[in-house]
């Protein structure tokens, strides 16, 4: 302290101004805490970085390992979904193609029938054409019609001193006859050939006598009988007249 004058320079010190930067950090200070604090602030962000970066990674893991694994969960439950639809398509192919298949097989079953039906009628008409085409050589050869009559040369007996002649009457056949002589019995055509006739033998001009024999295959079936001369003429009528 400056003394000037004793206590007139002590009262001038007293009136000096306070110190304004007083207790105040100085521009070094503060630039030496600046770098500090930023040194921290970049330490903590890069901290806090590397810790959300950890918690994104474990929380991105977990959700892939969820993901997964309702992934697999839910491609057994798929699976399982599409073995059950194969399964019910399998059995709808199965019960389609079993009714196909009876379909085609109901339809062969009516094609043998209308086939065997067509054949048996080609077969029945064709046993009509054999058995008319019969008929007709029978009757060319008897050349006498159903119900008719003819006339036949017999041989004269010892009681007649003349040659005799035999008159035949045909009578048509009965069903059973012809079902006997091998017709089908779906025949429904009349059939002219002869199953009986009545022989009308005459052993002179004036004495005849009259025997009925049947007739197979258009010939007459019997022996010949001997026919007395003086025996009067007597008729038989065919059998079921």
């Amino acid at each position: 302290m400056l003394k000037v004058g004793g206590v007139a320079a002590k009262a001038e010190f007293k009136d000096e101004a306070p110190c304004l930067t007083g207790g105040l950090p100085t521009p070094d200070s503060v630039a030496a805490q600046k770098e500090a604090y930023i040194e921290s602030l970049e330490r903590e962000l890069r901290e806090g970085v590397a810790n959300l970066a950890e918690q994104h990674r474990r929380k991105t893991d977990d959700l892939h390992a969820r993901a997964n694994q309702q992934r697999s969960q839910f491609s057994l439950t798929l699976e399982k979904m599409a073995k059950e639809q194969e399964t019910m398509l399998d059995r709808q192919h199965q019960s389609q193609l079993q009714q196909l298949q009876d379909s085609a097989q109901r339809q062969l079953n009516d094609l043998d029938r209308q086939a065997e039906l067509l054949v048996q009628a080609w077969n029945a008409q064709e046993g009509h054409i054999v058995a008319a085409q019969s008929d007709s050589l029978a009757q060319e050869s008897w050349k006498v019609p159903s119900g008719g009559s003819m006339r036949l040369a017999w041989p004269g007996t010892p009681q007649a001193s003349h040659g005799g002649s035999m008159s035949v009457r045909v009578a048509p056949p009965s069903r059973s006859q012809l079902i006997a002589a091998g017709f089908p019995r779906e025949q429904s055509m009349p059939i002219r050939s002869p199953s009986h006739a009545t022989v009308m033998a005459l052993s002179s001009p004036k004495h005849t006598q009259a025997v009925t024999m049947p007739a197979s295959s258009g010939a007459l079936q019997g022996q010949p009988i001997v026919l007395p001369a003086a025996t009067p003429p007597t008729r038989w009528s065919p059998p079921g007249k």
